[in-house]
């Protein structure tokens, strides 16, 4: 299994090892290779770059809103991109389905369909 960060969580990988092989603990392969698995990871931390053009997007989202006649401040970043798009969700009246509806259409548009990352 990998974590939300890219990392292995190494602790369920070997309990789904060992629970479909009990015999593989004493593998030479196995003990060859935990340590090595223990450091991998499979994501690359965001760089400076990369949340700039998230904020930029999710500005864009925001005039989106707005241009649809759902009244938005621009998100504030300051307390990070979860708790501006927190915000700005609750600010539009995120519990409303037709808000939801835009929501969903604008973010589509702006991340390609996916909500969980840039173009």
């Amino acid at each position: 299994e990998v974590n939300a960060d890219g990392s292995l969580d190494l602790l369920a990988f070997r309990q789904s090892v060992v629970q479909s092989n009990p015999a593989i603990l004493n593998s030479p392969a196995l003990v060859e290779c935990l340590p090595l698995l223990a450091e991998a990871t499979f994501a690359q931390p965001p760089s400076a770059e990369d949340e700039v053009e998230l904020q930029d997007n999710i500005l864009i989202v925001a005039q989106c809103l707005r241009d649809e006649g759902i009244d938005v401040p621009d998100p504030e970043f300051s307390n990070g991109i979860r708790a501006a798009m927190g915000a700005m969700i609750q600010q539009a009246g995120g519990a409303d389905s037709r808000v939801q509806q835009i929501f969903e259409t604008c973010a589509e548009s702006v991340f390609g369909g996916t909500n969980a990352g840039r173009r």
